[in-house]
């Protein structure tokens, strides 16, 4: 009995060898050898490059932003979005911000995040 599922093992493993050879060799010819595709792009390989091509991104959707806000007659400080003032929200499912709230501070921690 044991020299069925030993052989039963080795039949699986080499299936499993072929399987794999064949996603490799695929994904050789798909992506570069030597290459898993999810690698970054070269704009994104490194922190400096990625701090600039992320500050970029900012830049442009803030101009965005600004532009449909001119042209919807906004003004920067109006009411959000929402209608409501333009105080940002706070995440209250958060235990230190909800502790700080219930303590008596009107306000979150000024940490940047909210």
């Amino acid at each position: 009995r044991m020299k069925q599922e030993e052989k039963r093992l080795r039949q699986e493993i080499r299936e499993l060898m072929e399987r794999a050879g064949k996603t490799d060799a695929m994904e050789d010819q798909r992506y570069g050898k030597g290459q898993r595709g999810s690698e970054l792009p070269k704009e994104l390989s490194n922190c400096e490059q990625r701090l600039a091509t992320i500050q970029a991104a900012k830049k442009r959707l803030e101009a965005r932003q600004r532009e449909e806000d001119e042209k919807n007659g906004r003004e920067p400080g109006d009411q959000d979005r929402t209608g409501k003032p333009g105080k940002p929200s706070v995440n209250t499912s958060k235990p230190a911000i909800r502790e700080r709230l219930k303590s008596g501070h009107r306000e979150p921690p000024k940490t940047g995040v909210v």
